[in-house]
């Protein structure tokens, strides 16, 4: 319920465990900064649900699995922040597209010596 009524979550550097949290299509989270905790495994493609989001930062964390594709439906994005975390798989050239309509920052493991991360920008 808390993630369909609030429009800023901030929980950074909390020491938080787990998952990420799941959310729906009544979510209005505009901005959503989850980094330098410890959150384990994928980023699930319901993210692809916060059509209103304009900030997420998961930043620092444990993630793991692929980047999902259901963030080239983000279209309000202006901050995606995915860097140092230990995510494979390919950044798409729709999620790039994304800059076309404002994102302004988009910070990925793409230029470390691990390479795991391909982007197509």
């Amino acid at each position: 319920l808390i993630y369909t009524l609030t429009e800023h979550l901030n929980l950074q550097n909390n020491q938080l465990e787990g998952r990420l949290p799941r959310f729906n299509r009544k979510s209005r989270i505009e901005v959503l900064d989850l980094s330098g905790n410890s959150f384990t495994g994928p980023v699930e493609s319901g993210i692809g649900f916060l059509r209103g989001l304009e900030v997420l930062n998961l930043r620092n964390n444990q993630l793991s699995g692929q980047v999902p594709l259901e963030l080239q439906k983000l279209t309000n994005l202006r901050e995606l922040w995915l860097g140092e975390n230990n995510l494979v798989g390919i950044i798409s050239e729709d999620i790039c597209m994304l800059k076309e309509n404002g994102l302004e920052i988009l910070e990925t493991d793409c230029k470390r010596i691990s390479n795991r991360v391909k982007c197509n920008c």
